[in-house]
């Protein structure tokens, strides 16, 4: 069977496939370093894995090794109230970064970012994707052949 011009739009198909394929595997990658360091406690790595709006957000590098713990999930905005404050601060403590596991159908990326969804024991999972409960996020930017963190934080499904 002669496909004649055809095959080079397979190819080209596969090829777009392929690659989306390999940039969520490289997020996914990239979020299992990110919570091993987090297992080892290594804060000064967690915070260098963020980009600098990010660390803007923590006061810079410094506050941000001060004051980050556990996984590092990002501060409240100063809108929320100290009693919310306190309770994801307490929340995000309560979690053990060598419990939690990768939502890999979740993991969606584009050339510029990536989204990794981290199942922390309180989400619903059917068919390999977060339904219901809570999930952690974790938004990256691609920063040249790796990436940055620039937001982890917590996500609900409305009931």
């Amino acid at each position: 069977m002669c496909l004649g011009g055809d095959w080079r739009v397979l190819v080209s198909v596969a090829a777009l496939v392929m690659s989306g394929c390999g940039a969520d595997e490289r997020a996914n990658d990239f979020a299992r370093d990110y919570l091993r360091a987090a297992a080892e406690g290594d804060v000064k790595r967690l915070c260098a894995l963020r980009t600098d709006r990010a660390l803007r957000r923590w006061g810079g590098q410094a506050a941000c090794e001060r004051h980050a713990k556990g996984l590092v999930v990002d501060p409240p905005p100063p809108r929320v109230g100290p009693g919310l404050r306190h309770a994801l601060n307490r929340k995000a403590l309560a979690i053990n970064p060598r419990a939690v596991e990768l939502v890999h159908d979740d993991t969606s990326s584009t050339p510029d970012q990536a989204r990794v969804v981290i199942d922390f024991g309180e989400a619903m999972i059917e068919d390999g994707h977060a339904v219901g409960g809570e999930i952690l996020e974790m938004d990256l930017t691609s920063q040249g052949d790796d990436y940055e963190v620039a937001r982890l934080g917590f996500a609900a499904f409305v009931d």
